[in-house]
């Protein structure tokens, strides 16, 4: 498969699977190396992960987050590079029997593992968003039983309604994440990251507060931006990521790496509410549609929120010839949607 040829607007399992598998692949060389550097034989690791290659799958996001972790940290005299080895291998020791997991947030992984999630995305949000975002990211804790239980059965029904709805984007998203963590925070909705393919966090739902259109878009958003990541791994979508840029549907201005993921997921999302809308099989009105993306800032609905992205990307003139090709084909996938959302 041609990467730049290929159409990554559209929802596609196949084409998601192939560029997850190659960046497995690379993920699993460069541990190799890892392990070689650390004095180690490197062939017991090889035989060790080829074994053990599903669970790496299912395990993804602590994979991704263990080599980033390593990579930033390897050159330290005092760093402990085999003992976060078999952090990550007692990680990839659990494999769950679900395709995709829906887990309270802080429970499914190790004490270690969660620290270095802390640490790597305080570092990522400060490097980002800056000292005024800082408070963004504090506060994000385990939601009590009912909490949990409320949402997992309305995020259960989300994916019912997506897979009702869209079948090729419902397979999509249950390729791409393998793992969705409920939270509790003040400040954050939901969240994915770069360095850690595979999962996002969703805060819990306040019942009969919000609508169940809030998880519905945070599920198709995050699993956008997760497919975006894993492509960024493999080809340049911007030639610059120095400066920031003012959007009118945010309050902070944004690398214009941040731009081009906004547009991307909201072509995903109009998709998906347009799908949604469109099924005759379920209750919803233009005028039901929650979001907390939104009311982040002002009400202008995802269709206007798109094009003012299409239009600062445009202008900054950043892309490269694939992400110019991956926004066209976004364009002409919102263009074609008969709802504006």
């Amino acid at each position: 498969m041609d990467i730049t040829k290929t159409n990554w607007a559209t929802p596609n399992s196949h084409n998601a699977n192939t560029i997850i598998n190659l960046n497995l692949d690379g993920i699993t060389d460069s541990f190799n190396y890892l392990y070689e550097y650390s004095g180690r034989d490197d062939s017991k690791l090889k035989t060790f992960l080829n074994q053990n290659r599903s669970a790496l799958r299912k395990n993804m996001p602590q994979a991704f987050l263990y080599h980033e972790y390593m990579a930033r940290n390897v050159e330290r005299s005092d760093f402990k590079l085999q003992d976060t080895f078999d952090h990550l291998f007692t990680e990839l020791g659990s494999e769950s029997s679900s395709s995709l997991e829906i887990v309270p947030f802080g429970e499914r992984y190790q004490v270690v593992t969660n620290q270095v999630i802390q640490s790597l995305i305080a570092a990522d949000h400060l490097e980002c968003y800056g000292e005024h975002l800082v408070e963004r990211n504090q506060g994000i804790t385990t939601p009590n039983r009912d909490q949990f239980q409320y949402t997992l059965e309305e995020v259960q029904k989300c994916l019912s309604y997506i897979k009702s709805s869209c079948p090729t984007l419902y397979e999509e998203i249950n390729t791409v994440v393998s793992q969705i963590h409920i939270m509790s925070s003040p400040h954050v909705n939901a969240g994915s990251y770069l360095s850690m393919l595979g999962m996002f966090n969703i805060r819990y739902l306040k019942s009969n507060v919000e609508h169940w259109s809030r998880l519905a878009e945070h599920i198709i958003h995050e699993a956008a931006h997760n497919l975006l990541y894993q492509l960024w791994y493999q080809e340049p979508i911007i030639t610059s990521d120095d400066g920031v840029f003012y959007t009118p549907f945010r309050k902070d201005e944004r690398p214009i790496s941040g731009v081009y993921h906004a547009m991307f997921v909201l072509a995903r999302t109009i998709y998906g509410f347009n799908h949604l809308l469109s099924n005759p099989n379920i209750e919803l009105k233009q005028s039901d549609i929650s979001s907390h993306y939104n009311e982040a800032n002002n009400q202008l609905p995802f269709t206007e929120k798109f094009f003012q992205t299409v239009e600062v990307i445009e202008q900054s003139g950043r892309l490269t010839p694939f992400g110019q090709k991956v926004m066209n084909d976004c364009v002409s996938l919102v263009r074609e949607c008969q709802y504006r959302v």
